[in-house]
Formats: structure tokens, sequence, C-alpha cells
């Protein structure tokens, strides 16, 4: 029994040197992470719409030149969102 609360208390002490009281660190790194995992899935987001893009172009000259447009214009947008995040 002894042991066990002596464990515990070692674990709570583990614990307690871990967590910065500002949380900066640790939640920092879960956004830089959410972040990077939402690059990803924006990232395949964009590539399929990239794969409709082009054929659109294949298929219809001139809704595939307005589907090109509006394909860069929200690639620009989403990256200038991006850096100020």
């Amino acid at each position: 029994m002894n042991i066990l609360v002596n464990l515990i208390i070692l674990q709570t002490a583990n614990l307690n040197s871990k967590v910065d009281i500002g949380g900066t660190s640790e939640l920092s790194n879960l956004i830089g992470g959410y972040k990077e995992i939402a690059g990803i899935i924006i990232g395949i987001g964009f590539l399929f719409a990239g794969i409709g893009v082009l054929s659109k172009i294949i298929n219809d000259q001139e809704n595939g030149k307005k589907s090109l447009l509006h394909y860069i214009i929200s690639l620009i947008i989403f990256i200038a969102i991006w850096t100020l995040v």
C-alpha cells in the first residue's frame, strides 16, 4: 500500500513538473499540430479542385477559364489568410 502511495505521489510530481502554468508550450504545440493537419486536408482539397478545373478545361473551354480564374483567386485568398494565422 505504501509503495502504491509513493508511486501516485511520484506520478503527481512528474505531472506537475511537466505542466506549464501559462500553458504556452503545450498549447502552441497542440495548435501547431492542428494547423499542420488542417494544411494537409486543405491541400488535398485544393488538389482535387485543381483536378476538377482541369477536367472542366478539357470538356468546356469557356467554363474552364472561369473555373481556373476562381481556383486561382481562392488559392491566393487561402495563402493570404494562412500567412496571417
